[in-house]
């Protein structure tokens, strides 16, 4: 009797006999702010960048698989087939293994949870408490960072009034459902919008989100009438679309243990190696992406500890405290299966701000609330310290918290401090040469055809240095020791867009005319 279709996850051996060659054109499938953040944080393009091999994807096709999606990361393609096709795929020569799970069963409840320039209204605590809003009056609000959001949905993000200001001010930059792939991202379910409004609203005496002029991608990945593995897959592919678009943030309020058809994960799977969601944001971190991920609520449960992927290595896993500072009890708690310090920082979680679907202001508990508060404190110190590494970034958060010097498996670090970060963030930018705190470093750069036909670059520096300069593929076409002078000679170069490192570090870009 042939057994109806199941969703299985195929994984391949490699990328395809063309891998090597795409990978000489990482322009052709990552966008120029993607390769730049890669730049800025010396990441190698590597064949994790590649895309699933197509003829494997067409071979799959002629054996009686319908193919629902792929992720370039796990090197997978999800498929719907027959049961009795797993011989058959298996014994393909470029697949290297299969993973089921079951489709969607049992529905499952989600988790609902001094004077400034700005009025923080009901979002003061859960603001000050950080010193964010000195930051926010320094000027640096997370303006032109990409953050993608990764929830079940966000209902009514397109019409209430507390996003009028995200929404005029073009913020929204492109929104993708995984779950049903059929775009609207706004008609599904609330906690997604609750989330949002913690990190983007901006409402003069109601609620001032912590990084509200940022930029964001939207996706919606978690299914929230069940509980299953796909789920965790869906996260891996929109952390793919958001690491090709260019995020420098991804901000993440789910987490993973309990599934519906009982193929759990057990405390001690939670060792950053395991989950298929923390496989996948293990590999956004190599990319140059901060991952801010809520600890779980599991903390006064059986389970007890943090769930995936918080449990990845440099991410910033957050847990959640009231407005008295104090642990809520349903925090997750640490260390990791491998013993690594969990939580990682601390937010207000319990009593948190937030607008729910009906344009009002509500309070509520969970690590859910917690984790766009980081996201947006690191979109504020990213803005200011632009060319600062992800893992650097990451590390003056966890340095800032009041905990550091003596953390524990219930606060982690500790409660971070955006004003103590600021100073970590300015002492480690000191030495990088022209490291420039400007939105455009193209007013900087001064650039002219000299007699020869070559390119003379005025630089704002005057000790000796070295530079580096990269086309858009990222390829380096120039490496020299400038003397002590503050200009470099170029020859050879044709026109077009061209990024500068100063000793070693990320500095600007300029263009050849």
């Amino acid at each position: 009797m042939a057994h109806a279709q199941q969703k299985m996850l195929v994984y391949f051996t490699d990328k395809g006999n063309d891998a090597i060659t795409q990978l000489q054109h990482p322009e052709n499938f990552l966008s120029q702010a993607s390769i730049e953040r890669r730049l800025i944080c010396n990441t190698a393009f590597d064949l994790l960048d590649v895309p699933v091999s197509k003829d494997y994807i067409a071979s799959l096709q002629s054996s009686q698989c319908i193919v629902l999606s792929t992720s370039k990361w796990l090197n997978a393609a999800l498929i719907s087939t027959s049961f009795d096709n797993i011989h058959t795929l298996l014994s393909l020569p470029f697949v290297a293994g299969i993973q089921g799970w079951d489709e969607y069963q049992i529905p499952v409840k989600h988790i609902t949870a001094t004077q400034s320039v700005y009025n923080y209204g009901s979002a003061t605590a859960q603001t000050t408490m950080l010193n964010l809003d000195k930051i926010h009056d320094q000027g640096f609000t997370g303006n032109n960072i990409l953050i993608s959001v990764c929830d079940g949905g966000f209902n009514n993000v397109n019409t209430l009034g507390c996003f009028q200001y995200v929404r005029s001010n073009n913020r929204i930059k492109a929104t993708r459902d995984f779950v049903t792939d059929d775009g609207d991202v706004y008609a599904d379910d609330m906690h997604g919008e609750e989330v949002f409004s913690i990190l983007a609203a901006k409402v003069d005496g109601g609620i001032i989100g912590s990084g509200f002029d940022a930029n964001f991608l939207l996706a919606r990945t978690e299914n929230v009438n069940s509980e299953t593995h796909a789920e965790e897959y869906n996260w891996v592919r929109a952390s793919e679309w958001a690491d090709s678009m260019g995020a420098r943030i991804i901000q993440s309020s789910l987490g993973y243990n309990d599934f519906d058809a009982g193929i759990n994960y057990a405390q001690s799977d939670m060792n950053g190696r395991i989950a298929i969601i923390t496989q996948g944001a293990v590999i956004a971190t190599r990319k140059g992406i901060v991952i801010v991920n809520s600890a779980g609520n599991e903390g006064d449960k059986p389970f007890r500890k943090i769930t995936a992927p918080s449990d990845a290595d440099s991410i910033l896993c957050v847990g959640s405290v009231n407005t008295a500072q104090n642990r809520v009890s349903n925090s997750g708690q640490g260390p990791s299966a491998d013993g690594r310090i969990k939580p990682d920082v601390m937010a207000v979680g319990g009593g948190t701000a937030y607008y729910n679907n009906t344009n009002t202001i509500a309070f509520g508990t969970g690590t859910s609330f917690a984790s766009p508060i980081i996201a947006g404190f690191c979109a504020c110190l990213m803005q200011k310290y632009k060319y600062v590494t992800n893992i650097e970034l990451i590390n003056a958060v966890k340095r800032s918290a009041d905990r550091y010097s003596t953390p524990d498996t219930f606060y982690g670090y500790g409660i971070p401090n955006a004003l103590i970060a600021d100073t970590i963030l300015a002492n480690l930018s000191k030495g990088r040469g022209i490291y420039i705190n400007t939105n455009s470093f193209e007013s900087i750069i001064k650039n002219s055809i000299v007699d020869d036909g070559s390119l003379k670059l005025l630089l704002p520096v005057s000790e000796a240095f070295d530079a580096q300069i990269f086309n858009v593929s990222g390829a380096q076409v120039m490496q020299c020791k400038v003397p002590n002078s503050n200009e470099i000679q170029i020859t050879g170069l044709s026109s077009g867009m061209y990024y500068l490192k100063i000793n070693g570090y990320f500095a600007g870009k300029f263009i050849k005319q």
